[in-house]
């Protein structure tokens, strides 16, 4: 068997993938994302499930070489699965939505002239009023599976993973396993953003295949792993392998931190910390909180600042906003890991 290489990425890189991530959609095998130092990643491999699972595989632009442009998996020494996150709901998105559909659609229409099964004229006003549909029904079941069925139930809720539910984490932990198949030879990296960084988390503490996990702004998963899990997380067993970064500004990196720490936990600097939303607010956004606020006892976990958690729905929950050292390092506050929320 080949010796494995190692693989060398540095935080702003995995900053960078997670961020990426988020227009997965126009993502396919063999496309490209931009890392530091003008490095390229190369996808392997994408999935997108109808319970909101976002995944892609990346590998280095030598792996994807000398795997014959990824067909040969085997061949493959490093391996990247970046999960990502939340949609925060927000017009842009919608927006992003919309023409993520105008996009499918058009190519659908190419490929129907093409097989002569639609004529050249085809109404524009009629396209528009398909994809204003389409984009918003696509848009409606990312926060449905995205904030309503994963990230409340699960993360404020604290229910378990492993609940008989395929839900998105469970999914992610088979997509793990997946890759491990089609790649044997190679070392597994997890990384994501958001419910893309708890994902990450949950296929590391249920792999040991995976070497190593950075991930960004998650809640704590603590309490929603099953007994053996947990006790391996008291022992520390996964903070060598898993560095979680989270802000002390951020409503879902706050989460269950209350609870007993899985990975290495780092607070990262924040440059633009979040002055307050309400007075930025959409009337539609407003309903929208007030609604969230009426429908959800957040007052059940003690670890949910509402107006924090609710900035990080409607947008302020982004990478972007991090700083980095020159060498690709990270700057943050502090390396002791977080026991309770003071």
């Amino acid at each position: 068997m080949a010796k494995k290489s190692s693989l060398k990425l540095s935080d702003e890189d995995y900053n960078l993938i997670s961020r990426k991530t988020y227009s997965n959609e126009k993502y396919k095998s063999g496309e490209t994302i931009k890392i530091s130092n003008g490095q390229k990643m190369y996808v392997v491999d994408c999935r997108k499930t109808s319970k909101g699972l976002n995944v892609l595989t990346l590998v280095t632009k030598q792996d994807f070489v000398n795997s014959n442009n990824g067909k040969q998996k085997d061949k493959i020494k490093n391996a990247v699965i970046v999960y990502r996150g939340s949609e925060p709901i927000s017009g842009g998105q919608l927006q992003s939505s919309i023409d993520v559909m105008a996009e499918a659609h058009e190519k659908m229409k190419d490929s129907q002239k093409k097989n002569g099964l639609m004529p050249e004229s085809v109404s524009d006003t009629i396209d528009a009023g398909i994809n204003n549909v389409a984009g918003v029904a696509y848009f409606a079941n990312e926060i449905i599976q995205d904030w309503l069925m994963t990230d409340i139930n699960y993360s404020v809720y604290k229910k378990l993973f492993e609940d008989g539910n395929n839900n998105q984490m469970v999914q992610a932990d088979k997509y793990a396993k997946d890759i491990h198949k089609d790649m044997p030879n190679a070392k597994i990296h997890v990384t994501g953003h958001s419910l893309g960084g708890v994902n990450a988390s949950y296929a590391l503490v249920k792999n040991k295949f995976v070497e190593s996990g950075v991930t960004f702004e998650n809640p704590n998963i603590y309490d929603n792993l099953p007994e053996d899990v947990k006790a391996e997380a008291l022992k520390g067993k996964f903070k060598s392998r898993l560095t979680e970064y989270i802000s002390l500004n951020d409503g879902l990196s706050m989460l269950n931190r209350d609870s007993e720490e899985v990975g290495n936990v780092k607070v990262m600097y924040d440059e633009s910390l979040p002055n307050g939303i309400e007075e930025s607010l959409s009337d539609g956004q407003k309903f929208l909180l007030n609604t969230l606020k009426k429908t959800f006892k957040f007052d059940e976990n003690p670890s949910v600042d509402m107006n924090l958690f609710l900035e990080a729905i409607m947008g302020s929950h982004d990478l972007s906003r991090y700083s980095f050292h020159a060498d690709g390092t990270r700057k943050h506050w502090t390396s002791i890991y977080l026991k309770t929320l003071v």
